[in-house]
């Protein structure tokens, strides 16, 4: 018999909990409200938007998806924002693990990798792109 259950502290925390959980906001709603106090966002997310933003495995295509953010990488923003002058040749997302290599995983994990590949092509946890100096080819073409 574990020695925890005789202790009487115990019971009165459980109790204390009990009581003060129906007043005690949600952390989804806390998580909401320390965002909006540090004006991340500009209104309140539902618990859903909360879970979706700090979940991983929740994937946008519940009844509850919201915009925040892009769809995933977005090379115009990117180019516009840091690579003034350049221009992008190619542009791969993979990794649709996260960090698990796809090839050791299971079969059903590969197979989900390859949907989720399919749904959301440029969302994978790891993106490689090609970009040139825009000025080059004209200077090549010697314009």
């Amino acid at each position: 018999m574990k020695l925890r259950y005789l202790n009487p502290l115990r019971y009165v925390r459980k109790a204390i909990h009990l009581v003060a959980g129906a007043k005690t906001a949600s952390l989804e709603l806390r998580t909401s409200e320390l965002l909006l106090k540090r004006k991340v966002i500009k209104r309140a997310l539902t618990a859903g938007q909360v879970r979706q933003l700090v979940d991983i495995h929740v994937p946008p295509i519940h009844s509850d998806t919201f915009d925040i953010g892009s769809h995933g990488f977005d090379i115009r923003s990117i180019q516009q924002e840091h690579l003034a002058g350049f221009s992008p040749l190619c542009f791969r997302s993979y990794g649709f693990l996260g960090t698990e290599f796809e090839e050791v995983a299971g079969r059903w994990w590969r197979g989900r990798a390859t949907q989720l590949s399919r749904l959301y092509p440029d969302d994978g946890a790891q993106f490689c792109a090609l970009w040139q100096q825009a000025d080059l080819r004209g200077a090549a073409s010697g314009v």
